[in-house]
């Protein structure tokens, strides 16, 4: 009975619920809940504007990149043409030419441009949403969990972090036109579509499965001319493959300012345990670090594969259920898919196998299942009083979110508070690369002492680690002179 009424949800809703529910696209609610949406995002974010660029990839993005530094019609040309140079992300890098030509190296305008693309991504997340369901509360709600999750501030408030934003922006562009096509039809809307995603696809890669989410937009629409819904992807799928050489063949241009040593901290379970690790964290965002942990006990692993195996049996189970609960979570797991690790590049390889700036677009498809899950709870609350209790329950997490998110933006102040960051909850070998970003930051700033316990402990995270070793040593060098210079005779 009870699969029989989920099933049935989306189509047995009396006249006053679906006045209570619906919000009109050209109706005063609509118009209030996106100013609302706007002016909490921007004001949750707004500390990101007093940080500064950090040693994490920003230099050799903007700082040290000619093509940014000295914005020119050339370099322009440049940026969209040379694929050699860099990770071919032509709209990304355009961005950061556009800024530092109208601001120059100020961080500020870097930060700004991000946040304010970040408030326009919650935006598009409500539209998207209210196209689909045409239901204000679930819309609400996902945009709100979207804009205020502190996962998400790991892309907003990270200069370099840019690529994820912007390329999210394009991808719900991508997807608002093509909610918009099902409904007038017209091809002008799909050719948009299309190009929203291109940009989307030179942003970052990322968004690569975004055509296979849109046949599940189909199936939830439940759309009646099937045999149009494949061929309308054709051109989706054929760049998809076209940039995808392209980024193959360029993924070598650019490697990770982080170590000149190949150093791999890759592992297959670590694949495996991805979707339980990042549903965890969305659902209890605690412990968020810019760096995780590369090793983890076998308990750890238990529990997180299990997690993954269970979460995608139910997307699977919801898609036959439900097809709006279907659609949002596998929203979630098609996107999540690229990056989980199964197929190893820079960042896992080398870095951390989990990121929090890997989730900004993925996970979009569990608030709207958090926003079904608040509907349907509203639905079967009759009490003023409780509907009352519902919505303060809601308040205390958004805001809890909320406050989360404004604190963590604080660990992209400067590369100090960044790789302070990273080696806090972190005791596994990578945690290796943050001590020695730390103690290369300290010595700059001539606190010597303090720098030489980072560095050695670096060297006892990893033994192998050169550039650790070869700080080190320096480091006991520059501090045996100092000590020396200090001493009476």
């Amino acid at each position: 009975m009870l699969l029989e009424e989920h099933a049935q949800s989306d189509l047995r809703m009396t006249p006053q619920e679906t006045d209570l529910h619906t919000a009109s696209v050209n109706g005063r609610p609509v118009f209030l809940d996106l100013w609302i949406l706007f002016a909490v995002t921007v004001a949750v974010y707004a500390r990101c504007l007093v940080n500064g660029f950090v040693d994490f990839e920003d230099p050799l993005n903007v700082l040290q990149n000619s093509l940014v530094t000295h914005p020119t019609l050339h370099s322009l040309w440049t940026i969209w043409a040379d694929m050699s140079a860099r990770p071919y992300a032509p709209p990304v890098y355009s961005v950061y030419a556009a800024i530092y030509a109208v601001f120059g190296a100020h961080p500020l305008a870097f930060h700004a441009v991000s946040v304010l693309l970040h408030a326009t991504n919650a935006l598009l997340v409500y539209l998207i949403v209210t196209g689909l369901l045409r239901q204000r509360i679930p819309a609400l709600t996902a945009a709100l969990l979207f804009a205020l999750h502190p996962i998400h501030v790991d892309a907003v408030a990270w200069v370099s972090g840019l690529k994820d934003v912007l390329s999210g922006t394009f991808a719900l562009l991508s997807m608002l036109a093509y909610v918009r096509y099902l409904k007038s039809r017209k091809r002008s809307t799909l050719t948009v579509s299309l190009i929203m995603y291109v940009l989307a696809l030179l942003s970052k890669p990322i968004a690569a499965l975004l055509p296979y989410l849109l046949l599940i937009v189909d199936y939830q629409q439940r759309r009646k001319d099937g045999s149009e819904e494949l061929p309308e992807k054709t051109f989706f799928f054929v760049a998809a493959v076209l940039l995808g050489l392209v980024t193959w063949q360029t993924r070598g241009g650019h490697a990770l300012e982080l170590m000149t040593e190949s150093v791999s901290y890759y592992s297959r379970t670590n694949a495996w345990a991805a979707i339980g690790f990042y549903v965890y964290k969305l659902l209890i965002p605690l412990k968020l670090s810019v760096l995780y942990a590369s090793t983890h006990t076998p308990g750890w692993y238990v529990g997180t594969i299990g997690l993954s195996i269970a979460f995608v049996s139910v997307t699977c189970w919801m898609l036959m259920l439900s097809r709006d609960y279907g659609f949002g979570l596998a929203w979630f797991v098609l996107l999540a898919t690229p990056i989980l690790g199964f197929l190893p590049f820079g960042y896992v390889v080398s870095v951390a196998p989990f990121a929090n700036h890997y989730m900004y677009l993925a996970d979009v498809g569990l608030f709207v299942c958090c926003g079904l899950i608040v509907r349907d709870i509203y639905k079967r609350l009759f009490s003023t009083q409780h509907k009352a209790v519902l919505f303060a329950a809601m308040l205390i997490v958004l805001s809890l979110f909320a406050l989360k998110t404004t604190l963590r933006c604080g660990t992209w102040h400067n590369s100090q508070t960044l790789w302070t960051d990273a080696v806090k909850y972190n005791r596994s070998p990578n945690a290796s690369l943050g001590h020695y970003r730390l103690a290369r930051v300290l010595a700059e700033d001539r606190d010597l002492d303090n720098a030489l316990i980072q560095a050695q402990e670096a060297l006892k995270l990893n033994p192998q680690y050169k550039d650790a070793r070869s700080l080190f040593e320096t480091l006991q060098t520059q501090d045996i002179l100092l000590h020396h210079r200090a001493t009476p005779r």
